[in-house]
């Protein structure tokens, strides 16, 4: 029940970022709102799918490689964006942002055992479109609703696999 609550939690709050940044015209508060409400939902999904791991015996194995590569792409960005972010005032914002992202992505990585749960692939698509939503928000808000619109996609569908799979309902059912 709790993964169920924890996803409608997730998506309920993708949509105030994607109402607010709706249009470019609206004063620069709006923005920093907008983005200041990003990362509570990085941290819903980061509890959603801790809940999973922990449930999904036996525990899928850490992957020391991934973790480094996505924390060095992370920093990477944050540098190349850095001087844009300092021209916006929006430089701690964008450090909340990336930081709650990167620990979301790393959840769903570790939630799964990919090999043998090949739904945990439809998260992972759905975490990355969630963080390429937020990046795009600022400057493109229709693409950045298209990838929030693929993300949930991604997040409902392979969650709802997970939970049907705990609760043994035969693929034909669905």
């Amino acid at each position: 029940m709790m993964l169920r609550v924890l996803l409608v939690i997730g998506i309920a709050l993708t949509i105030p970022p994607q109402v607010l940044l709706r249009s470019i015209t609206s004063p620069p508060q709006v923005h920093v709102l907008a983005v200041a409400s990003i990362p509570l939902v990085h941290l819903v999904y980061i509890a959603f799918f801790l809940k999973i791991r922990y449930t999904n015996y036996p525990l899928p194995t850490c992957k020391w490689a991934f973790i480094f590569l996505t924390e060095a792409l992370g920093l990477a960005i944050f540098f190349y964006l850095l001087p844009r972010l300092e021209a916006k005032g929006m430089v701690w914002q964008v450090v909340l942002c990336m930081f709650t992202a990167s620990i979301a992505l790393q959840s769903v990585m570790h939630a799964f055992r990919l090999r043998e749960q090949p739904y945990g692939w439809y998260c992972l698509a759905g975490i990355s479109f969630l963080i390429a939503g937020a990046a795009l928000a600022l400057s493109s808000p229709s693409l950045s609703m298209l990838c929030y619109g693929l993300a949930n996609y991604g997040l409902v569908y392979g969650a709802t696999r997970y939970i049907w799979q705990k609760q043994g309902v035969p693929y034909a059912i669905r």
